[in-house]
């Protein structure tokens, strides 16, 4: 339903520096939708995003939860926050070249809630 939407929370900040700030200040894993293959990370010599079906648990020792930072379809997501936190990339079918970002955030949200949240740790 359309209030789910609203039962994870969410903020946007101006730079990586708030970002990362936002995380530490919280004690949230700092984490990067990127395509499998970015070119930009690639570029810059980081290793590949996982697929988000490959991600180890979440440490209940060092994080309470997770910050996903979705770059747009153009210009993606800066180098500072590639390489300072978690990528992580959808498997895609090589009949799909790309999602709108929105869509792929909100896979990628739920993916993580449901896999990383403290409810679904204990179960």
């Amino acid at each position: 339903s359309q209030a789910v939407a609203w039962t994870l929370p969410y903020c946007f900040v101006d730079t990586p520096e708030d970002l990362f700030n936002l995380c530490k200040r919280h004690r949230l894993a700092p984490c990067a939708a990127a395509a499998a293959t970015s070119t930009t990370a690639h570029e810059a010599g980081l290793s590949p995003a996982v697929p988000v079906i490959d991600l180890p648990p979440l440490d209940p020792h060092r994080h309470r939860g997770f910050c996903l930072a979705v770059g747009n379809e153009n210009k993606g997501l800066s180098l500072d926050i590639l390489k300072k936190s978690q990528r992580i990339a959808l498997p895609m079918s090589d009949r799909i070249e790309s999602l709108n970002a929105g869509v792929a955030g909100g896979i990628l949200m739920h993916t993580l809630a449901c896999i990383w949240s403290p409810r679904s740790a204990s179960e």
